[in-house]
């Protein structure tokens, strides 16, 4: 095992251990993925095992078709759409599929996530989508996936719960967090009133920030 494989297993380790002390996720739901620097291959948390005891030599290294490179345990149910992901977006270092609260409060309602505050734009790309609903860890859910999540770096799916890509994991993981943070202040305020929005001069120069440090054009 290289020292950057044994690295990024660790990392997967460290962050998927913060996942349910986060609430995030609860018992063996989610996962997380990241890109082998240099390489077409993807490390993965394998299905079925418990974060608080998930060892690093436990992830398997799959390439970009999904077969299994190393390891003995399975890939998560879900690396179709952490794969679709990868192969679409070469920005994208390490992924994050949560099953956060107020996340998939959205998701379940169908609501999109409108830039509410500044900062929100910069590190989201703009408003966050609902993808369609489709059966978890099928072709048809990581293709919605991919089409609402477009050049963003979050998305969430309907009825299941959110997915957020980074340049390596601490960025997928803070994006994760931020993202619930901001669901949690959109649901707490159509609670209360009708959320202001960001004036659209606002959030279209923020896009324009987020696009720059993305490299997009």
């Amino acid at each position: 095992m290289s020292d950057t494989k044994q690295k990024l297993r660790e990392e997967l380790v460290k962050y998927g251990r913060l996942m349910p002390e986060r609430n995030l996720v609860v018992g063996k739901s989610g996962n997380l993925s990241v890109r082998v620097p240099g390489e077409d291959t993807v490390l993965i948390t394998p299905s079925m095992i418990e974060y608080e005891v998930l060892k690093p030599e436990e992830i398997p290294l799959v390439n970009l078709e999904g077969e299994v490179l190393e390891g003995k345990t399975a890939p998560s149910t879900e690396k179709i759409m952490h794969l679709a992901v990868y192969n679409a977006r070469k920005d994208a270092g390490a992924v994050i599929h949560a099953h956060t609260i107020y996340g998939t409060i959205l998701g379940v309602l169908g609501k999109p996530l409108p830039p509410l505050i500044d900062e929100m734009a910069i590190r989201l790309g703009g408003q966050v989508e609902v993808a369609e609903y489709k059966l978890a860890g099928t072709p048809d859910l990581a293709q919605n996936a991919l089409k609402g999540l477009g050049d963003r770096t979050a998305v969430f799916l309907a009825n299941h719960g959110t997915l957020c890509c980074g340049k390596d994991l601490k960025e997928a993981f803070h994006i994760t967090e931020f993202l619930e943070r901001m669901s949690q202040i959109y649901v707490i305020s159509l609670m209360i009133g009708k959320p202001n929005p960001l004036p659209e001069e606002s959030i279209k120069f923020e896009i324009e920030v987020y696009k720059h440090l993305h490299g997009m054009k």
